[in-house]
């Protein structure tokens, strides 16, 4: 029986400097479902060089804060070392010179969790910037171990997040995945704020400055 969730990482882009796609909309899709693994899109879908470096990295960040696309050697380690809850879908992928690279798929989560408890977060004071006023950050997110599938990769209805095992962590580490980063699961930071708007006034100036500082 698993007690805690310290064995379980959010998995993110390392740095939005590299290679950073943009995808060319199709209609009639929603992107979250897709992200959820619930859609069999009937097109190849499609993804465009936006900014950052020109050399394509193992996990490429796209518009949406949850969608990756993975190269194939992610794809196949993966596969050759039996993770669980995921799937892909087919996408092309063009450069910065309208060309194509191959071996790219978009991932999508299908392992699953339940709602994350946040009354089981610390709250700490932070000041995010100079000048600015401290604020509530929650720090730890935790959901239920029972609520867990046990599935390798896993997402919670309604929510962005990409949750791992430590088995991931493991292996993108030692083959030297780029641009994928881990951060444990009690480590997380966030708001106190964007999980709780109603219990602060809106302070739309100083909003406007957190909203480029990553937590």
């Amino acid at each position: 029986m698993i007690e805690d969730n310290n064995i379980f990482y959010e998995f993110y882009e390392k740095s939005p400097l590299g290679f950073h796609a943009s995808g060319i909309k199709l209609p009639n899709i929603n992107y979250y479902d897709l992200f959820l693994g619930k859609l069999s899109p009937y097109q190849d879908i499609k993804y465009k060089y936006y900014m950052g470096r020109a050399n394509a990295v193992d996990v490429i960040s796209t518009g949406k804060a949850y969608i990756y696309l993975l190269s194939k050697r992610v794809i196949s380690l993966m596969h050759e070392n039996d993770i669980t809850g995921w799937k892909t879908y087919p996408v092309t992928l063009y450069g910065r010179e309208q060309n194509i690279i191959n071996g790219y798929s978009l991932l999508a989560i299908t392992g699953r969790c339940g709602n994350i408890d946040w009354s089981r977060s610390d709250i700490v004071k932070k000041q995010l910037a100079p000048d600015v006023p401290f604020v509530d950050v929650l720090r730890g997110m935790y959901f239920d171990p029972e609520t867990w599938d046990g599935s390798d990769f896993f997402g919670i209805e309604g929510q962005g997040y990409i949750l791992v095992t430590q088995k991931v962590r493991n292996l993108f580490e030692k083959n030297k995945i780029t641009n994928a980063t881990f951060t444990n699961l009690k480590d997380y930071e966030t708001l106190r704020s964007s999980i709780f708007p109603d219990d602060y006034p809106v302070n739309r100036e100083l909003l406007s400055e957190l909203k480029a500082i990553k937590i």
